[in-house]
């Protein structure tokens, strides 16, 4: 039977977007609901216990709940960061792609919230500025200086990730991409196997052989080949390779809910999920970028100052969402959109 036509990768993947949205929305969400009520910034009167019993149910199933959406926000850079690389000339492209995505949004985010804990701090929130200086160039973790916002942790897998991808580029590495996320995945697999008898990998190979999540930018990379019909079965064993690592590497409910990933990822380059491409999913996809960024500490403050003057719990939690909606549209369309724009006239222009 002959095969289904390649996908033209001209077009927005509006599956990826929806991913990207839902992920996002699953991070706030988190923060908001379970791991403010964890920190215990309010008075404890102030938390419903139904929350409370929520928050401590979560946590016992899915210990790292929070943790769970940015592994699915990995899968989705190695399946668009092989897709951007495909597209590009030169490795200056990339990088100045790269760059007009990731920075004008975050510096924005790492502006407010400097600002908002330096003059309305919550507890124990303090900052220096030489600590803003270092975060505006967001290797803050590698000269190990303290994140602005917890969050910007997987910014720092992600630059590892891109420096990767572009070095095989520059090394026109790419078409042996098979071979060497082959190797990766087996030292992915060896590092969680190795941890399961009490033997611990280095922790700098860990960190930046990204060993520790490389199995679900591996996923990504081997879904953008599946995408469009190349080397299927190199790539579905790749896959169960990184499927093993996974299992080896987290309890069975999260390896559970991390082969999800893989299951809705599976159905989307099989055409089967266009039915979520609806406008509000595709707003949230489009602003879900800011919106990691931007939504944790900020919606904290709010939410404290909220309860402080006796807001109840689940309408500071709307507010704080909402905050948090409105606060990454405008980031992305007053910020992000017209800096890429600015950029993408003065490369045009000859730049």
């Amino acid at each position: 039977m002959a095969d289904k036509p390649v996908p033209s990768t001209a077009r927005r993947f509006q599956e990826i977007d929806v991913f990207r949205g839902i992920a996002a929305m699953w991070v706030v969400l988190f923060h908001f609901v379970i791991r403010y009520s964890d920190l215990r910034l309010s008075p404890a009167a102030a938390e419903p216990q139904f929350i409370r019993s929520f928050a401590a149910a979560v946590l016992a199933t899915l210990p790292d709940f929070g943790l769970l959406p940015v592994y699915w926000f990995f899968m989705i850079s190695g399946f668009v960061i092989t897709w951007t690389l495909e597209r590009c000339r030169t490795w200056r492209d990339f990088a100045v792609s790269r760059a007009t995505r990731l920075y004008p949004a975050y510096w924005g985010a790492v502006t407010l919230t400097f600002l908002a804990g330096s003059f309305w701090p919550l507890p124990e929130q303090s900052y220096t500025l030489r600590q803003f200086v270092w975060n505006l160039s967001m290797v803050q973790e590698i000269f190990k200086v303290p994140h602005i916002d917890g969050v910007y942790w997987s910014l720092t897998v992600e630059l590892l990730f891109y420096f990767g991808m572009a070095g095989l580029f520059v090394l026109g590495w790419l078409h042996r991409l098979h071979l060497i996320c082959l190797a990766w995945a087996l030292a992915c697999v060896a590092n969680h196997l190795l941890a399961r008898y009490g033997i611990d990998v280095w922790w700098l190979v860990q960190k930046y052989a990204l060993l520790r999540q490389g199995h679900f930018l591996i996923a990504g990379i081997m879904f953008y080949q599946l995408w469009l019909g190349r080397r299927r079965i190199a790539s579905s064993g790749i896959l169960i390779l990184c499927l093993i690592s996974i299992g080896l590497a987290y309890p069975p409910v999260e390896a559970l809910v991390c082969a999800g990933f893989f299951a809705a990822f599976w159905l989307a380059i099989r055409h089967r999920l266009g039915f979520i491409a609806i406008r509000p999913l595709l707003w949230l996809g489009s602003i879900s970028y800011a919106l990691y960024l931007c939504h944790e500490l900020l919606g904290w403050r709010l939410m404290l100052t909220l309860e402080t003057l006796g807001v109840p719990r689940l309408v500071a939690i709307l507010a704080a969402i909402a905050m948090a909606l409105g606060l990454a549209h405008l980031l992305t369309r007053l910020v992000e959109r017209p800096a890429r724009a600015a950029v993408r006239r003065w490369r045009t222009a000859g730049g």
